[in-house]
């Protein structure tokens, strides 16, 4: 199975594409797999322009979503924070500072937006690749947008946690601008959020019509596009009703059963 080609498409991995392991389970997998199943169409792709492994190898089988994700989450565990308190406007974001996860643009949109939504904070839930030298970088770009009071990081949440966090927040905003398939998104549309994120990559063929794309690394697109939504509650009441339908079109069932066909 090959999840992505991160390592081929992004400077930061060029010690990755020096290992000699890299380079041998590259070799082997041109040489000796009879299949490789990718995650997405994204990866397929990406397979065959970069790696020379063309459909007649390749096998695109998507990952797919936990029944639980549809259910009632409540919002119990939500109760005691206060950032979810009535009358607060919620953003919900993985927070990943790998640099392709984009986190600062989303960052510098939210700043944009501060004048007109008083009100508006950006919940980070996770804590992933995150190093001390990205941290630093993280707090100076708080620091220099003034953001300090309108970003409360959550930490490792439970899925419960996180089914709460999708279904509360105005809007989950996925800013990545590549995916080899993006779990989150699939996750949020199975909730019923409203689903904010990229046009590139895995990113869009997963989100489909059940998600408002737009273009995430320009900060004065994701501004204006945050502010589409949070003033327009017939689209997002739109979008919300989109998202479980459309999950439900990437059931574990179906994963499980393609891999084992194959």
């Amino acid at each position: 199975t090959q999840h992505d080609l991160i390592q081929e498409l992004f400077p930061e991995y060029q010690a990755t594409r020096r290992d000699p392991l890299y380079r041998l389970h590259r070799r082997r997998l041109h040489d000796r797999a009879a299949r490789v199943i990718c995650i997405s169409q994204t990866t397929a792709d990406d397979l065959a322009r970069l790696w020379h492994i063309g459909p007649e190898r390749s096998v695109v089988i998507h990952h797919g979503v936990e029944e639980d994700f549809f259910g009632e989450p409540g919002d119990h565990l939500l109760r005691e924070h206060p950032v979810f308190a009535p009358g607060n406007v919620l953003l919900a974001s993985p927070y990943n500072l790998e640099p392709r996860k984009n986190l600062a643009v989303l960052l510098e949109a939210l700043a944009r937006l501060r004048r007109d939504f008083p009100q508006l904070k950006l919940i980070l839930f996770g804590r992933g690749l995150v190093t001390a030298k990205r941290e630093r970088e993280f707090e100076r770009l708080l620091d220099g947008l003034r953001l300090q009071e309108a970003i409360v990081r959550l930490g490792i949440v439970s899925d419960a946690m996180l089914k709460q966090i999708y279904r509360r927040a105005d809007l989950f905003v996925f800013p990545s601008i590549y995916e080899g398939f993006g779990l989150p998104v699939l996750e949020a549309l199975a909730t019923g959020a409203c689903v904010l994120a990229g046009t590139t990559s895995a990113i869009a063929e997963v989100a489909g019509t059940a998600a408002e794309l737009v273009d995430t690394t320009d900060p004065a697109k994701v501004a204006t596009a945050i502010a589409g939504l949070l003033r327009n509650p017939q689209r997002c009441a739109e979008l919300r009703a989109a998202g479980p339908p459309r999950a439900r079109q990437f059931p574990v069932e179906k994963m499980v059963r393609r891999t084992w066909e194959t």
